[in-house]
């Protein structure tokens, strides 16, 4: 698996939604081959995409009325895990879609997956909306960012998904850290969960936990991933 960075330049000013962009600018032998997309970036870092906070308790919150999408920066850039790299494409190309060029610029990114051990504290921060789920629609969303929630798409085991919420104690700051988010997406909002999630490693790590924290970091948590969702970052806390 390769990660890469495609950093963007534009006109600016163009309205746009969630990650469905993102993917129509790679070319199509690309497009073909994505694991897992990104939110897209301003230049400094920050996460861009149209979003409304859900910020009280017990409260009813409905989507909201109004579509509000965003203004694509001047410069950006979001980042994708691809299976393999095609040869086909250079490091510098110019894309047409509709009647604007991107002018577009990908780099490889080096991923550093954190040394995560017993006595650890591990901070998961979600980069854009996440979507865990569970059992059976309408009720299969979940706003709980337990592990075995966060990291099902990568264990089909059910005694091994107890086990990563034994392993890591989630923090009592996620009550607060860890929120509800609509997210314009398709032309509709929908619900996902945002913030930064701190957990306590209780136990030491055997090698399926440590692989499924390596997929976590390439290839995101939840569901949706190629799409844009659930993409995270893991840190240690100190």
């Amino acid at each position: 698996m390769f990660k890469l960075r495609v950093y963007l330049e534009t006109s600016g000013g163009e309205l746009f939604e969630y990650s469905g962009l993102l993917t129509k600018l790679i070319a199509e032998e690309i497009a073909s081959n994505i694991l897992h997309v990104s939110p897209l970036y301003s230049i400094d870092g920050k996460t861009i995409y149209p979003k409304v906070m859900v910020d009280c308790s017990f409260c009813k919150v409905e989507a909201p009325k109004s579509l509000l999408p965003v203004k694509l920066p001047e410069k950006g850039y979001f980042e994708m895990t691809v299976l393999n790299f095609p040869k086909t494409i250079t490091s510098e190309v110019k894309v047409i879609l509709g009647n604007k060029v991107y002018e577009i610029r990908i780099e490889g990114v080096e991923e550093i997956i954190t040394d995560v051990g017993y006595g650890s504290k591990l901070i998961i921060k979600f980069n854009g909306p996440v979507i865990i789920k569970k059992g059976k629609a309408p009720f299969n969303l979940r706003f709980l960012p337990l592990p075995s929630y966060l990291f099902s798409p990568y264990v089909s085991n059910p005694k091994a998904l107890l086990k990563l919420d034994e392993i890591f104690v989630e923090d009592h700051s996620i009550l607060h850290s860890v929120g509800k988010v609509w997210y314009l997406y398709r032309g509709k909002w929908r619900p996902g969960l945002t913030g930064v999630a701190l957990f306590h490693v209780v136990e030491e790590l055997p090698g399926w936990v440590l692989e499924i924290l390596r997929k976590g970091a390439l290839l995101g948590v939840g569901f949706r991933r190629r799409e844009g969702f659930g993409n995270v970052t893991l840190e240690l806390f100190d």
